[in-house]
């Protein structure tokens, strides 16, 4: 796993976003809502891995509101 691939799989764990590693993929889910991203793959975290996510997966800034 390249390294985006690494910040991207802990900011999502972190977020508390479902994370399932395959062999070719990085599966991320929220509900019903799934995004696939390459294990080699390279990032635009301009404004961070956590913003990344966010953007992705706008449903787990909820998570954060009920901590």
């Amino acid at each position: 796993y390249s390294d985006d691939a690494q910040r991207l799989v802990r900011a999502a764990i972190e977020l508390g976003i479902h994370t399932r590693l395959e062999p070719t993929e990085i599966v991320l889910s929220v509900g019903d809502h799934q995004e696939t991203y390459q294990p080699d793959g390279q990032f635009d975290f301009s404004k961070g891995p956590r913003e990344f996510v966010l953007n992705v997966f706008p449903e787990a800034q909820a998570f954060q509101e009920e901590q």
